[in-house]
């Protein structure tokens, strides 16, 4: 077999059954695809592996979430009203770690305005992107 072909191992170089392409390997190569997998080649195979730890996924996931909400809603304080709800419901301490993470960011963000101001990198009225 050539570069790019399968030999029907899988993840952790397991093998998997039957021959020629496998469901699995379709499975592992679109999760490949969405970046969510690394590859890399092991004589006539893939070896398969996560790219990211768990905490990292849910970390993007939440992420992405958020911000399809915070998109398709007309009012950003909607899905914030939600958010507080719930973790308003689900415990207390939550909303006093949510707090605490807001007064975080706004001083980091208040830091980085000031050091912008002092070297003139910062342009009025517009907002600066990460």
């Amino acid at each position: 077999m050539g570069a790019g072909q399968r030999d029907g191992t899988g993840v952790g170089g397991k093998r998997l059954r039957g021959s020629g392409l496998h469901h699995g390997d379709d499975t592992l190569d679109r999760l490949f695809k969405k970046g969510l997998l690394t590859r890399s080649e092991e004589g006539r195979a893939f070896r398969y592996a996560a790219r990211f730890s768990r905490e990292e996924f849910h970390r993007e996931a939440a992420g992405h979430a958020f911000r399809q909400l915070l998109d398709a809603s007309p009012a950003s304080s909607l899905p914030l009203s939600f958010l507080v709800e719930i973790l308003g419901e689900r415990d207390g301490q939550l909303l006093d770690d949510l707090r605490k993470l807001v007064e975080r960011k706004r001083r980091e963000l208040n830091s980085r305005e000031a050091g912008q101001r002092e070297t003139g990198s910062a342009r009025p009225g517009r907002k600066e992107t990460e």
